[in-house]
């Protein structure tokens, strides 16, 4: 099994946005005649196994056209084929106001909880981990985390791991 990208047209109000015609697919391979590992099925072009160079090559194409080119797990990639970080979808006024506020409500419930708990270390503190030892607690911060908090440990090889309060899986070190 292999992966594939293809490309999409973009968005147009009350249009199939990745819908191509023959003539479209007839007009892309007159033009991308180096491009063998690419079909067209179903109103799709499609493109198999890519490399990386003819990922690159694919996603300039699809930039150049006014298309987009988007991978098997629904991933977009930018004009240099690299992957686009995925955009929320908007919604509406209403459901990002009652968002705001369940947000809001929860942050308060999670303070609420959260007061009084305090970290058993402080920074500059040794300690170990079920799998490490030697560590070094160099950062704790109560707010981090949504309000849960952190302890940020590092560790002699310059690993540095992080866990949730109070005590973040992190024990001491004598």
């Amino acid at each position: 099994m292999g992966y594939n990208v293809r490309f999409e047209k973009a968005e147009m109000p009350g249009a199939s946005q990745d819908q191509f015609n023959e003539r479209e697919w007839q007009s892309f391979q007159a033009k991308y005649p180096t491009i063998d590992y690419a079909y067209f099925a179903g109103g799709s072009i499609t493109c198999k196994n890519p490399s990386e160079d003819q990922l690159k090559n694919l996603a300039q194409i699809a930039y150049r056209q006014g298309w987009r080119l988007r991978g098997d797990d629904g991933e977009y990639y930018d004009e240099h084929g690299n992957v686009i970080a995925a955009i929320p979808p908007t919604q509406g006024f209403f459901a990002a106001v009652r968002n705001a506020l369940a947000n809001a409500r929860a942050a308060r419930e999670l303070g609420r909880e959260m007061r009084g708990v305090e970290c058993p270390f402080k920074v500059g503190d040794r300690v170990k981990s079920m799998h490490r030892r030697g560590g070094l607690v160099t950062r704790i911060d109560k707010r981090a985390n949504s309000g849960l908090g952190i302890v940020e440990v590092t560790f002699p090889d310059g690993a540095v791991i992080g866990g949730m309060f109070p005590d973040g899986g992190f024990e001491r070190d004598e």
